[in-house]
């Protein structure tokens, strides 16, 4: 685990490198209490956009294509590296798929329903399954069940309804 050069500022509980940047500076997931956790660069200074600083109930991640995923009020979102919200904070569950497709996907959960989103949020499935949607590696379908309905189908890998 990469430390920040001055640890001094802040006095974070824990670091952990999320990424460098185009000017070489380094940014951490840094700790400062128990359920609270805000991007801080090499000198240990928290990085803030707009007066709002990107932070997290739970340790900051980072995505694909300069995307962080953090929790805040409960609930999974993602912002990019100037604190701009991506996907809204709206998901209780927030899952990397490891498909073999060229996009990054992600199983959600919404108000107790499953689907998959893209890193621009689009639905991938449309969030309306009782279970996750799970992942299947030959050309095979897909079956679920409708979490209101509670009727069983098939999708398609695109996501369409058979």
């Amino acid at each position: 685990m990469k430390k920040p050069l001055f640890a001094e500022y802040l006095e974070a509980e824990e670091y952990q490198y999320l990424y460098t940047d185009n000017d070489n500076m380094n940014y951490y997931s840094a700790k400062i209490d128990d359920n609270e956790y805000v991007v801080v660069d090499d000198y240990d200074s928290t990085r803030y956009t707009w007066d709002e600083r990107i932070w997290s109930e739970e340790n900051i991640i980072v995505l694909a294509n300069n995307r962080l995923l953090c929790k805040q009020d409960g609930k999974y979102g993602v912002v990019d590296y100037e604190g701009w919200t991506i996907i809204p904070f709206v998901y209780e569950e927030f899952i990397e798929r490891k498909d073999k497709c060229d996009e990054k996907r992600y199983n959600v959960r919404l108000n107790n329903r499953w689907g998959v989103i893209n890193l621009s949020g689009q639905d991938v499935y449309k969030i309306k399954y009782k279970q996750s949607i799970p992942i299947i590696k030959s050309n095979f379908h897909i079956f679920v069940e409708d979490a209101d309905t509670n009727c069983k189908g098939v999708l398609g890998f695109d996501g369409t309804e058979i």
